[in-house]
């Protein structure tokens, strides 16, 4: 992650991403909620993203995005494509790979991430919706 902005303000992108388990390997995510139960890997990834004494800590929040094209989040990201090493990549592209879940979903992201084109600006909207079932 080179460059970051939310909500209209560059921000150090540390303060909003955190490092995170997928199924490819390691990778950044923004307004993730850990569901990793206590255990000496969770305390590990949370010495990884600065977190004292591997606690969890409190300034991870899920943050709200405000209406406005400027007012969302915007990255600007570097492939690192001259330092890629062994294992590093699932499958042999010239990609970025993304992924969009839930706060505390899984990032499965062989099966559901998508590749941006490096090199090109991608803008992309997101809406949610809710369904919740009675029992």
């Amino acid at each position: 992650l080179k460059k970051c902005s939310w909500s209209g303000k560059t921000v150090n992108c540390s303060t909003i991403f955190q490092t995170v388990p997928t199924d490819s390997g390691m990778c950044c995510a923004f307004n993730y909620v850990s569901t990793l139960r206590n255990s000496t890997y969770s305390e590990l990834l949370n010495t990884m993203n600065g977190n004292i004494n591997g606690k969890k800590s409190n300034d991870k929040k899920v943050r709200k995005a405000k209406l406005g094209k400027h007012n969302g989040l915007r990255i600007v990201l570097d492939q690192h494509s001259s330092k890629k090493s062994v294992g590093t990549l699932s499958k042999d592209y010239n990609a970025l790979q993304f992924f969009v879940g839930g706060s505390t979903e899984f990032p499965l992201m062989r099966d559901r991430g998508f590749l941006l084109d490096p090199g090109k600006e991608h803008f992309i909207e997101i809406s949610g919706i809710s369904i919740k079932a009675n029992p």
